[in-house]
């Protein structure tokens, strides 16, 4: 038995539960060599949970600020799917195609911006209640 067939079978062997984890990990750690804009998202959302600890935002606030910054992130995952697949068809792909790979990139930018409006007016409504 060659080394495929028998890390093959050990996968086939997993549970369900077991298998999506451990497509989830490979999948984010393609996504962190793919392209370094999950560094950028991680200093973000680095510095995004300092100030909601300095500022003292409450449990609400918290949710929508980690519900942003997880949103924001997979945006940008699957946009890299997207440039993923358009690059290996680059010769190939129609004018339809090229504006759909357009459009994800809009949505994208308008993920970022509404999550970052949410985020920015938790702390400025949270930064006029210290003062």
């Amino acid at each position: 038995m060659d080394m495929q067939t028998d890390i093959r079978s050990r996968s086939e062997q997993r549970p369900g539960w077991r298998r999506r984890l451990v497509e989830c990990e490979r999948g984010l750690s393609q996504s962190f060599r793919c392209d370094s804009t999950l560094f950028g998202y991680c200093f973000v959302a680095s510095v995004t949970v300092t100030v909601g600890l300095v500022v003292g935002i409450g449990v609400l606030q918290w949710a929508v600020v980690i519900l942003s910054l997880s949103v924001a992130a997979s945006a940008e995952m699957f946009q890299m799917v997207l440039r993923s697949i358009g690059n290996d068809l680059a010769d190939r792909l129609s004018r339809p195609t090229q504006k759909a790979l357009q459009i994800g990139s809009a949505a994208v930018v308008v993920t970022r911006l509404g999550a970052g409006i949410a985020v920015g007016l938790i702390y400025v409504a949270a930064i006029r209640e210290m003062w």
